[in-house]
Protein backbone atom coordinates (compact mmCIF):
# COMPACT_ATOMS: atom_id res chain seq x y z
CA UNK A 1 0.00 0.00 0.00
CA UNK A 2 1.54 3.36 -0.69
CA UNK A 3 0.88 6.73 1.24
CA UNK A 4 -1.29 9.49 -0.12
CA UNK A 5 0.95 12.55 -0.17
CA UNK A 6 -1.37 15.91 0.54
CA UNK A 7 0.93 17.83 -0.96
CA UNK A 8 4.00 18.03 1.75
CA UNK A 9 7.18 16.45 1.24
CA UNK A 10 7.07 14.56 4.75
CA UNK A 11 9.87 17.02 6.23
CA UNK A 12 8.46 19.21 9.32
CA UNK A 13 9.65 22.32 10.39
CA UNK A 14 9.04 24.05 13.19
CA UNK A 15 5.57 25.51 14.13
CA UNK A 16 4.06 23.24 11.94
CA UNK A 17 0.46 22.28 12.52
CA UNK A 18 -1.31 18.81 12.55
CA UNK A 19 -4.88 17.66 13.95
CA UNK A 20 -4.49 14.27 15.56
CA UNK A 21 -5.57 11.98 18.65
CA UNK A 22 -3.58 12.22 21.71
CA UNK A 23 -3.00 8.83 23.08
CA UNK A 24 -2.60 10.29 26.83
CA UNK A 25 -5.47 12.49 26.79
CA UNK A 26 -7.73 10.78 24.14
CA UNK A 27 -8.85 14.14 22.53
CA UNK A 28 -8.19 14.99 19.18
CA UNK A 29 -6.34 17.98 19.17
CA UNK A 30 -3.83 20.19 17.77
CA UNK A 31 -0.23 18.98 17.62
CA UNK A 32 3.06 21.73 16.92
CA UNK A 33 6.36 20.70 15.33
CA UNK A 34 9.44 22.13 17.14
CA UNK A 35 12.92 22.55 17.31
CA UNK A 36 15.36 23.05 19.59
CA UNK A 37 18.46 23.47 19.67
CA UNK A 38 21.06 23.66 22.85
CA UNK A 39 23.00 26.92 24.17
CA UNK A 40 26.15 25.81 22.21
CA UNK A 41 24.46 24.51 19.00
CA UNK A 42 25.52 21.43 19.43
CA UNK A 43 22.24 18.63 19.62
CA UNK A 44 18.64 19.75 18.61
CA UNK A 45 15.91 17.81 19.92
CA UNK A 46 12.75 17.57 17.47
CA UNK A 47 9.13 16.36 18.24
CA UNK A 48 5.94 17.20 18.52
CA UNK A 49 4.02 18.30 21.14
CA UNK A 50 0.02 18.02 22.14
CA UNK A 51 -1.50 21.44 22.75
CA UNK A 52 -3.89 20.14 24.94
CA UNK A 53 -1.79 18.22 27.69
CA UNK A 54 1.74 18.84 26.57
CA UNK A 55 2.57 15.21 25.80
CA UNK A 56 5.76 15.18 23.49
CA UNK A 57 6.49 12.38 20.66
CA UNK A 58 9.18 12.41 17.76
CA UNK A 59 7.30 10.63 14.93
CA UNK A 60 4.42 12.81 13.42
CA UNK A 61 0.97 11.88 14.94
CA UNK A 62 -1.28 10.08 13.05
CA UNK A 63 -3.42 12.89 11.12
CA UNK A 64 -7.71 12.89 11.46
Amino acid sequence: MAESSSGTTGVATDGDNVRATCGSCRQTTTWVYREKRSMFGMKTSRGWTCTRCGTTQEGKPAAE
